[in-house]
């Protein structure tokens, strides 16, 4: 998939983060934020990949404490739980 434009996914993996507040993007490679202008689609897609990204660890997050919190010690030992 990633061949057909020229990328290796193993070498060539951009990394990047947005700050909330001023949403600037910062990169491994620059020392200075990108900075989009308010309401791009570009700004809105990088948004939407951090609050996917958020949601998705969230629900994960939960999910693995109300797990957690049904288990009981009891169910450890056999004939009983």
């Amino acid at each position: 998939m990633f061949e057909e434009y020229g990328i290796d996914p193993y070498k060539d993996i951009f990394l990047c983060s947005i700050a909330k507040r001023e949403e600037e993007i910062f990169t491994v490679d620059q020392s200075d934020p990108i900075m989009f202008e308010k309401g791009t689609d570009e700004l809105r897609l990088l948004q939407h990949m951090r609050d996917e990204s958020h949601r998705f660890a969230i629900t994960h997050n939960r999910n693995s404490r109300i797990k957690a919190a049904k288990k009981s010690v009891l169910d450890t030992i056999p004939g009983i739980g």
